[in-house]
């Protein structure tokens, strides 16, 4: 009996769901006069196909009893490599291409709906939001590592729900309207505009990790020139360009390079693609090519499927799906451009005083000493908001709460809203 009202239950949701999007449909219909035709079309390909797959599949991978149209898939449990499986299953059973980017900027199905429908070839947002908040609550614009996508802020969004407007900064590469080249110079005009057009008045507050570190600065300078105001900048454990240091400098020397040099670059693109993914198991895949430097691709994926928790699906196929999913977002692409266009990053003078964060275990004390002045030298007060030592590795550490929650109190005790 109970079995039978669930399913009355189901069958009821699903009727209101569908009920909610035909409505949708013809409302939106309405707002396109002259795509009329076109618009119903795809729209009503979504009513029998993608709406159904869409929900069916998020409820199997997040593992819930029903997923709604307004739902977040994030804050649902998803993240990054459920996003990846989510996309390989549309793709697998209606034909729908999509990017990781699309999914972070259109995580409902309502939403995802639409873009499908709608936006797809027409517009790729830059600036994402990564969680809910309140009106009066600061936003915080959390800029991209190399690799270009932001799901490594997922943690610190989840943490701040409720007391911060957290928005990812996205490369634009991940399409292809958008799959030439920006120079180093391009991306910081362009990110600053977009983040202006969503937040027209400051005070503004900017954060970075690893690369995300140098264009947070970058944007910093860039809307300090504009007459803006920043009141946080917080920078962890951010790159530094190789050419500003000293030749003669001590600088920590990674364990992985030597065995870096005789394994094949087909099973170095496979590492790449995995640890961009599993940015947590990096340490691990370090040890893995230390100990097997000559193994094959199909070596490498047989030792990775043991790495991830039971109940992730099947690894083998995950990772080849980053291979097909993410090159036609373009990440490897990306990350490569973005390691070029790096080489045009120098520093400038700052307004806001910059709040660091180090990864101590993979710096030598003249690597952190000379890094930390380096940065302070460019605050025109000379000094730092503060400057703290972390003995976390630099791979993990944006997903630590060791790390994240000295961040969280420093960005809020800064933060103002005008």
């Amino acid at each position: 009996m109970d079995s039978i009202v669930a399913d009355g239950r189901a069958e009821a949701d699903d009727r209101f769901e569908t009920a909610r999007i035909t409505a949708a449909v013809n409302a939106l219909a309405e707002q396109h006069a002259g795509r009329e035709d076109q618009f119903r079309a795809a729209m009503a390909q979504l009513l029998k196909a993608e709406l159904i797959a869409a929900r069916a599949t998020a409820q199997a991978l997040l593992a819930v009893d029903q997923v709604s149209l307004d739902d977040n898939f994030f804050e649902l449990g998803g993240h990054s490599i459920l996003a990846i499986q989510f996309i390989s299953a549309l793709h697998a059973r209606l034909g729908i291409k999509l990017a990781l980017q699309h999914m972070l900027a259109h995580p409902t199905v309502e939403g995802l709906a639409r873009f499908i429908a709608l936006e797809h070839q027409q517009h790729v947002q830059c600036v994402v939001e990564l969680n809910a908040s309140t009106p009066t609550a600061p936003p915080l614009f959390c800029l991209h590592p190399s690799g270009g996508i932001v799901f490594c802020y997922q943690p610190l969004a989840k943490r701040l729900n409720n007391r911060a407007k957290v928005y990812g900064v996205m490369h634009r590469g991940f399409s292809q309207q958008h799959n030439d080249a920006q120079t180093w110079s391009e991306m910081i005009a362009d990110y600053s505009r977009e983040i202006v057009d969503t937040q027209p008045q400051g005070p503004y507050h900017l954060m970075g990790w690893s690369l995300g570190g140098p264009l947070a600065m970058d944007v910093a300078a860039t809307l300090e020139s504009q007459g803006h105001e920043v009141a946080f900048l917080g920078l962890v454990d951010g790159t530094v360009p190789a050419s500003d240091f000293p030749a003669d400098l001590p600088r920590f020397q990674r364990a992985d390079d030597e065995a870096l040099g005789v394994t094949s670059e087909e099973v170095l693109d496979a590492v790449h693609y995995f640890n961009l993914l599993f940015p947590t198991l990096a340490l691990r895949t370090t040890a893995y090519l230390q100990t097997s430097p000559h193994g094959s691709v199909k070596d490498f994926y047989d030792w990775a499927a043991g790495q991830v928790e039971p109940g992730q699906g099947d690894l083998l196929a995950t990772v080849q799906n980053i291979k097909s999913e993410v090159m036609n977002a373009q990440a490897f692409s990306v990350h490569e451009r973005l390691v070029e266009a790096f080489e045009a990053f120098t520093y400038k003078s700052l307004r806001v005083k910059p709040s660091c964060w180090w990864a101590v275990p993979e710096k030598t004390a003249e690597e952190l000493a000379f890094s930390q002045a380096l940065i302070q030298r460019y605050s025109q007060s000379g000094e730092l908001n503060c400057s703290l030592l972390s003995p976390l590795e630099h791979r993990s550490m944006i997903f630590q709460d060791e790390l994240l929650e000295p961040l969280i109190d420093t960005f809020l005790s800064n933060s103002r809203v005008r």
